[in-house]
């Protein structure tokens, strides 16, 4: 249990809290306590569908946000603030993806993408930053990916998602020089092979001669040939990090599932991360709903690809 003082505990604000790693981080943060928890979905239904050690806990406040909706975006950050005092750190962390060749990919698909991927990161950023400021303090976390966010890494029939991505890093290395002058940090993660069950729809404008399917079939083959890292394991390495004033503006975590022989340039063909790679390892099995999560995981269909390694509800 934490203190009332507002000294004694931090405030997190994570969005896409659902699945994947924002979930395992909550839960994470909850155990180990000292910390409150601010976590947000687009999706209602889910936020209710929490387990019950989260829904809860009074150190943890649901809110259902539709994060490229600025009001939307900002009335949360007001009700975390007035609910626990403030707010220390933020991870901009909800995303999505589809596949499919630049050509077919609609222009409604991409644009949802950086809506999702870029905009609403950026929506929540604007919305804090005058609490930051104004306590001369903060933490924001941007997640990124090895696929798009480092930018040897360019995966085909994911360019939506790896031009958000690559946009989400750039902007994290100008942020942080605009705000460092507060005393605000702000770092990028490169996220690499995660075990989550978040997959990937295939686009809708599908084109015969592109193969689509057997492309996510073969991409699928690929990723399974990886062992992936544990979400609990990055919760414990990005809640590490926070700890320290000195975090670089660039982390990976998790290798590259991806491995593309053409790429002379790719420091991932030869497992060398090309930005540094920091691992927090702790003697702690997945929890039983994150098993559950994965045992339920649908068979590849016409309409998706299991991308297990991003981070994403």
């Amino acid at each position: 249990m934490s203190n009332t003082s507002s000294d004694n505990y931090k405030v997190w604000f994570i969005t896409g809290v659902t699945g994947g790693a924002g979930k395992a981080l909550a839960s994470r943060l909850l155990e180990i306590g000292g910390y409150k928890v601010a976590g947000t979905s687009r999706s209602k239904e889910k936020l209710n569908s929490l387990d019950g050690s989260l829904i809860s806990n009074k150190d943890f406040l649901r809110l259902q946000v539709n994060l490229i909706d600025e009001k939307n975006v900002k009335e949360s950050i007001e009700e975390t603030i007035k609910k626990f005092g403030k707010i220390d750190i933020i991870v901009n962390n909800a995303g999505q993806s589809i596949f499919g060749s630049v050509e077919e990919i609609t222009d409604k698909e991409q644009r949802l993408l950086m809506d999702v991927l870029y905009f609403g990161p950026c929506n929540v950023i604007r919305s804090v930053l005058p609490h930051f400021r104004k306590r001369k303090s903060g933490l924001i976390f941007n997640i990124s990916s090895v696929i798009g966010g480092d930018p040897t890494n360019n995966v085909p029939f994911f360019s939506g998602y790896c031009a958000g991505k690559s946009a989400i890093h750039s902007m994290t290395q100008c942020l942080r020089e605009e705000v460092k002058q507060f005393n605000i940090n702000v770092c990028c993660i490169l996220l690499g092979y995660l075990k989550t069950s978040f997959s990937s729809p295939l686009t809708t404008n599908q084109i015969k001669d592109y193969n689509l399917k057997e492309k996510a079939n073969d991409m699928n083959k690929q990723f399974q040939n990886n062992t992936p890292e544990s979400p609990i394991n990055f919760a414990n390495f990005i809640i590490e990090n926070s700890k320290h004033s000195n975090i670089p503006q660039t982390i990976q975590f998790g290798k590259n599932p991806y491995h593309n022989p053409n790429n002379s340039n790719n420091p991932n063909n030869n497992n060398k991360p090309s930005y540094p790679h920091q691992k927090v390892r702790v003697n702690q099995d997945l929890p039983k709903q994150f098993d559950k999560d994965i045992a339920n995981l649908p068979e590849l269909t016409d309409g998706n690809i299991h991308m297990p390694y991003i981070l994403h509800e």
